[in-house]
């Protein structure tokens, strides 16, 4: 990639966003990710349901009025006709409003950023997956935490053949945020709730995160799960802690346990990959460091932004290696890969190989296939689900 000289004079992408508005929270990561580089001007708006919101919003991101719009339908229709249009697009609203306004961007051939999970129900993500592959557009699903160094370079060992044949994954993602009674609804309220976020809590929220990580890592699918769930909270009708058995291509087996009633825990999303050469540890709360165990060796701490690092742990970054880098750096990673991929389109050339390891809409399928299987299985107390035999 360029340089930071040359990058100064590489042309922003004008971005539009969906949802985002100042009363919510992942708005504004997407908004520093998204300006972390200087890759993106946001240029035009859809913020909230609410004018007013919509309005103030628009007001505290310094963008002409007239660019904040009622709905992503007037916006797309209104910049489709400025010469200084949106080119892409940034879709951050809840669960089940995430793919109508990702098949509108792709028929207005804009270009898509869309938070994860893809969208509520595997049907409807599917729909978003023609609609992106008719279209021809770039759609990138921001499942953040693979924009980390270490986990990418994780991706390249195993795809290296450095841990050998695949034994044994196991996998967490625990916080304790469930353990508070689930507050009224309203705009900033809608986890939890099925009518906004389908029928997984816990499995979709920091589950889908956990499968895509083990996915992104692997470089495959499990091909059944057997899931069992609970739901703690007595305020809470869907699970907010799930315990789930994988198998893997060939003769590997997995675990995986997604919960959010874990005392103590607040973002410790962390992996263990186990080939029969050597094994791999990582965790999201001290993501700077990777312990790697070659078999018969002394084990080895990998750090962030070292040289013996391979292309793909070497991503975009003002900051020198010691100093800490985190969630922030790792979302705006992606949108350097989404800045890559979409000047690629555009300029009809082929992007960096580095550009392509950006979640995409066949990602989201699989992870719907996933929260699907889990579900399933849940409901019939474990049992195990192949995950290509369901149903949307």
């Amino acid at each position: 990639m360029a340089d930071s000289k040359q990058e100064q004079k590489l042309r922003r992408l004008r971005l539009g966003m969906v949802g985002g508005g100042i009363t919510g929270h992942i708005g504004a990561a997407h908004r520093i990710a998204a300006a972390m580089h200087g890759l993106y001007d946001l240029a035009a708006g859809a913020f909230s349901s609410d004018p007013a919101v919509c309005r103030a919003s628009g007001e505290a991101f310094g963008l002409d009025p007239q660019r904040c719009y009622d709905d992503y339908e007037q916006m797309f229709a209104k910049e489709a006709q400025r010469e200084d249009g949106i080119e892409a697009v940034a879709i951050v609203t809840p669960n089940d409003l995430h793919a109508g306004p990702a098949i509108a961007a792709a028929e207005a051939g804009v270009d898509v950023l869309c938070d994860k999970p893809l969208a509520e129900s595997l049907a409807r993500t599917i729909e978003v997956e023609q609609a992106v592959a008719k279209a021809g557009v770039v759609f990138v699903l921001t499942h953040n935490y693979s924009g980390y160094p270490l986990v990418r370079q994780a991706r390249q060992m195993v795809a290296e053949g450095l841990l050998g044949e695949l034994r044994q994954t196991r996998i967490e993602y625990l916080q304790d945020g469930a353990l508070r009674p689930l507050p009224p609804p309203g705009p900033k309220t809608w986890k939890g709730r099925p009518e906004r976020c389908g029928p997984a809590g816990c499995i979709a929220d920091i589950g889908s995160h956990a499968y895509h990580m083990l996915r992104f890592v692997t470089g495959a699918d499990a091909v059944s799960l057997s899931c069992a769930t609970r739901s703690h909270s007595p305020s809470r009708v869907l699970d907010d802690h799930c315990e789930t058995l994988l198998r893997h291509e060939g003769e590997a087996l997995g675990s995986m346990t997604c919960a959010q009633v874990s005392v103590g825990k607040k973002c410790d999303l962390n992996f263990h990959v186990y080939g029969d050469k050597g094994s791999l540890h990582w965790g999201q709360e001290e993501p700077n460091e990777m312990l790697y165990c070659p078999y018969g060796e002394p084990k080895q701490v990998l750090q962030r932004g070292m040289p013996y690092l391979g292309p793909a742990a070497t991503p975009r970054s003002n900051i020198a290696p010691g100093h800490t880098e985190g969630y922030y750096e790792a979302f705006a990673q992606l949108y350097v890969d989404g800045w890559e991929l979409i000047r690629a389109r555009r300029e009809g050339r082929e992007p960096p190989a580095t550009a392509k390891l950006a979640p995409n809409a066949r990602d989201g399928v699989a992870v719907a296939r996933y929260i699907g299987a889990s579900v399933e299985s849940a409901a019939q107390d474990g049992a195990w689900v192949e995950l290509a035999s369901v149903a949307p």
